[in-house]
């Protein structure tokens, strides 16, 4: 049992894991409607570390901002979204504090690396299957075995000889050495420490059961305290198996198809892989050690696929002479089957189990309809081939059962040879829609990859004239919208023609691939280059004025013209000639892009005119 009094001492003296001082303020106040973003802004600033990496994401790629943030004020902050700054403001408090200790033995960098692993499989599947906001799951993954630094804090020396003893020992194992040799497990710790910092019990209870059998959870299975904490449980043995050996990983992520396909993840193959980078990400972000394995995708094709043999028949019967029977049968036709007594036991063992078909009695406890509706109601349940077994002469249940989803039926008393015809007749239909399902996900990624290709030019890898036509267009409605300044540079390399003709299509090629490459190597993030046609190259340059403008234009011209380009054994300079239209705001947008562009035209034409390897540019009238 687990010493409440000793650990608030050690709470109180600063020797258990938790939030910094300015962390807990902020986690209190962001969990408020109310706390004015000023209040927030205030308190972050007394943390420069946290300040630091606040603007770092915010200036990522991934939130596109046209201008870099400098500073964090109330906009940053509703640009990363509450619930983020609350997971990073959590993170980086307990990352920090923990980071630099040593002397007991005990990694902490593996240990937060893992950690991390688990909070970004946990906010991965918050978007699927929506148990809890994926935010909140973040953090919870990542609190969810802080125990073990309580562990470490408490009984250093006695939990690292267990962990030197029983290096690969399972969970429950591991679980009952340390209350036998400590008086408290890990998880207890985790639990005690959750509410000690303000968790919702709805998260204490995920942590404490997610590492238990399923099977023994207190909760139905179409319920949310079970969803988040099979949320949690996949998401602790997908960062699990992010550490072992490949062929046992791919094993791994085969044995949790099942607890994946209900919270609605189908393939976890890619999915998987999305995690491993999402990972990275926070890894590089948070400054804690990720080192990727090999993808799923690849390990895939070195591996064997272990998948079960045969199609799978769940027998839902609660005469026990005729599911042995039932059994029996489904062995012999070369089917993998299991048994439930009873229509929650069924439901729960199809949820976790995932089989093709279930054959199900409509009499017995519980009811077979409830057993229907329940497997209706949820998205893994729905792709099941149910059969129902009746009676003759209730044709009424029958009905119902047919009406809230069932498949097929037999009657009692049944001949051993239609059940099993309409069994395999129910199994065609099974390998038919697997083949659907498979054939859309091929589709899916050609449609994917086909997209891609329409906007890529093939030659150097930038944005084609479509792409940045369809961009140019957006880009003006927004500039419209909120009132900014947007700049177009149209770029046409000088006497390229004669490139072509003295050296050869190949080394036009070759020239196009280096200029494109200097081009995005001086842009600025915000700014969008692509090629236009030619030897023509278009740059998007928002929230930018005419000046600022032509001096990037400037910038651009002078990095190109500054080295010859080196192709193969030979040198040959190159310079670009440069016309700079700005957006005139009182245009109709419907207009705007073709006036621009026919600005920014005129005034590469004048640049061509007077010489070339200049800037021109024509402003808006």
């Amino acid at each position: 049992m687990i010493d409440q009094q000793r650990l608030s001492e050690h709470q109180a003296n600063g020797r258990l894991p938790g939030p910094s001082r300015v962390a807990r303020q902020l986690m209190l106040k962001l969990e408020r409607d109310n706390t004015p973003l000023t209040e927030l802004v205030r308190l972050i600033q007394s943390d420069p570390a946290l300040v630091g990496r606040l603007l770092r994401l915010a200036n990522s790629a991934a939130y596109a901002r046209p201008r870099p943030a400098v500073a964090i004020t109330p906009e940053v902050l509703m640009l990363l979204g509450l619930p983020t700054v609350r997971n990073l403001v959590l993170a980086f408090s307990l990352i920090d504090a923990q980071r630099d200790r040593h002397g007991n033995g005990f990694d902490y960098q593996t240990f937060w690396s893992r950690a991390l692993a688990e909070a970004c499989a946990a906010q991965s599947l918050g978007t699927i299957c929506r148990a809890a906001p994926a935010a909140e799951l973040f953090t919870l993954g990542l609190v969810a075995e802080v125990g073990k630094l309580a562990l470490v804090e408490l009984e250093a020396e006695a939990y690292m000889r267990l962990q030197q003893e029983y290096p690969t020992q399972d969970i429950a194992n591991l679980l009952e050495l340390e209350r036998q040799r400590l008086g408290m497990d890990h998880i207890q710790l985790s639990v005690w420490l959750l509410n000690d910092w303000g968790f919702p019990k709805l998260f204490q209870d995920a942590v404490r059961w997610h590492v238990i059998p399923k099977e023994d959870w207190p909760w139905d299975v179409s319920s949310r305290p079970w969803k988040v904490a099979a949320t949690l449980s996949l998401a602790h043995r997908l960062a699990d198996s992010f550490f072992l050996a490949d062929e046992a990983r791919l094993q791994e992520l085969r044995a949790i198809e099942p607890l994946a396909a209900s919270l609605g993840v189908y393939d976890l193959i890619p999915f998987g892989d999305d995690i491993l980078q999402t990972w990275r990400s926070w890894g590089d972000l948070l400054a804690v050690p990720v080192v990727l394995p090999a993808s799923f995708a690849e390990l895939s094709t070195r591996f064997t696929p272990v998948r079960p043999p045969h199609i799978r028949v769940l027998i839902v019967e609660d005469d026990v002479a005729m599911a042995r029977l039932l059994e029996g049968l489904m062995a012999k036709a070369g089917f993998e089957a299991r048994l439930a007594k009873d229509a929650q036991t069924g439901l729960t063992l199809a949820l976790d189990w995932l089989p093709d078909i279930v054959l199900t009695d409509l009499v017995m406890p519980g009811g077979g309809l409830k057993l229907i509706e329940g497997l209706r109601a949820t998205e893994a349940g729905r792709q099941m081939y149910v059969v129902v077994v009746t009676v003759l002469d209730d044709t009424d249940t029958l009905a119902q059962a047919f009406a809230l989803g069932a498949d097929d039926y037999v009657v009692k008393p049944f001949d051993a040879r239609i059940l099993l015809a309409r069994l395999k007749a129910g199994t065609r239909l099974i390998e038919l829609k697997h083949e659907l399902i498979r054939r859309n996900a091929e589709l899916a990624e050609a449609l994917q990859k086909a997209e891609a290709a329409a906007l890529t030019d093939a030659l150097t890898g930038l944005p084609n004239r479509r792409y940045l036509v369809n961009r140019l267009g957006q880009e003006c409605a927004a500039a419209k919208r909120n009132d900014r300044s947007l700049c177009v540079l149209l770029i046409d390399i000088d006497h390229f023609k004669r490139i072509n003709d003295t050296h050869g299509h190949e080394v036009g090629d070759a020239a196009l691939i280096e200029v494109g490459k200097r081009l995005r190597s001086v842009l600025r993030a915000s700014d969008v280059v692509g090629r236009f046609g030619g030897e023509e190259f278009l740059v998007l340059a928002t929230d930018t004025s005419l000046p600022a403008a032509c001096q990037l234009a400037e910038r651009l011209r002078a990095h190109i013209s500054a080295t010859p380009c080196s192709i193969g054994s030979m040198v040959i300079p190159i310079t670009i000639s440069v016309g700079v239209a700005a957006m005139a705001q009182d245009t109709p947008n419907c207009h705007e892009v073709d006036k621009l562009l026919r600005r920014a035209d005129q005034a590469l034409y004048r640049a061509k005119a007077q010489g070339r390897n200049r800037v021109c540019s024509e402003s808006a009238t």
